[in-house]
C-alpha cells in the first residue's frame, strides 16, 4: 500500500497505525473520521471551552481540565492550555514528585492564568507533614501558591476531620500559600462526600470522586 494515496502522508500513515488496534473496535464510519483528521495536515480545531464553578471555591474552571498524573511532557500540557485549558491537576505523590515538575515547567509564563491543583501525601496528617508536603510542592511546581490542596484518596472520613491537618491548612492559607481546600476519594466515597456536606464548619471546598471506573470528576 502506497501511504502517500488519499491524502495520507507518511506521518500520517504511521499515526494512524499506532491507534489501528482501539480504532478497530470503532464503527466504519466514526473510523474513517478519525483516519480522515489524522490525515489533515492543518491542526485540527479545538472546541471552544466551556466554564463551570469549581465547589465552593468561585473559580470558573474549564470543564474539561487536565489531570497530569502520568504526563512527563510538559509540551503536552502547555498544548492544553493553549487550548483553553485553564485548570490543571497534579498532586505530590505522582511519578514521585516528578510529576509537578513536569507540571511547572508547562505552566512557567503563564501562571497567573492558570489554576493548579495538588494533592498532599496520602499518609500526611500531622501539621508539620501537611505543611512539608505544600512546602514542597510549591517549590516543585515554582510557584508561590496553589489554587487548591487536596488530601489524597480518603478512604474513610477521619483524615476530614483529624485536627492537626485542619489546623495546618488553615495556616497554610493564611500565609497565602493556598487558596482552597478539597480532598479525593477512590474507595468509599459516600462516607466521605457524607461527611463533607454534614461538617458544620464547612471546612472543604472540594472533592475529587471517582465517576466511573476509568473517570474522575472533580465536584462539590
Amino acid at each position: 500500500m502506497n501511504p502517500t494515496k488519499n491524502g495520507l502522508n507518511r506521518r500520517a500513515f504511521i499515526k494512524a497505525g499506532v491507534v489501528g488496534t482501539a480504532t478497530a473496535l470503532l464503527a466504519p464510519p466514526v473510523l474513517a473520521d478519525t483516519l480522515q483528521q489524522m490525515a489533515d495536515p492543518d491542526p485540527p480545531a479545538f472546541p471552544k471551552p466551556v466554564f463551570r464553578t469549581l465547589g465552593r471555591t468561585g473559580l470558573k474552571i474549564t470543564s474539561v481540565s487536565f489531570g497530569a498524573m502520568l504526563t512527563p511532557e510538559p509540551e503536552v500540557i502547555r498544548v492544553a492550555i493553549e487550548n483553553g485549558i485553564n485548570y490543571i491537576d497534579t498532586a505530590r505523590k505522582y511519578m514521585n514528585g516528578k510529576n509537578e515538575e513536569t507540571v511547572g515547567k508547562a505552566v512557567k509564563g503563564m501562571r497567573d492564568k492558570l489554576f493548579i491543583a495538588t494533592k498532599t501525601l496520602p499518609e500526611s496528617k500531622t501539621k508539620s507533614e501537611i505543611v512539608r508536603d505544600v512546602e514542597t510542592s510549591l517549590k516543585t511546581l515554582g510557584t508561590d501558591y496553589v489554587d487548591v490542596i487536596q488530601l489524597h484518596n480518603l478512604t474513610g472520613k477521619e483524615r476530614i476531620f483529624f485536627p492537626e491537618t485542619r489546623e495546618a491548612l488553615a495556616l497554610l492559607k493564611k500565609q497565602g500559600k493556598v487558596r482552597f481546600c478539597g480532598v479525593t476519594t477512590h474507595k468509599n466515597e459516600v462516607e466521605v462526600l457524607n461527611a463533607l456536606v454534614d461538617d458544620p464548619d464547612r471546612f472543604f471546598d472540594t472533592c475529587l470522586v471517582k465517576y466511573n471506573f476509568k473517570l474522575d470528576v472533580q465536584v462539590f
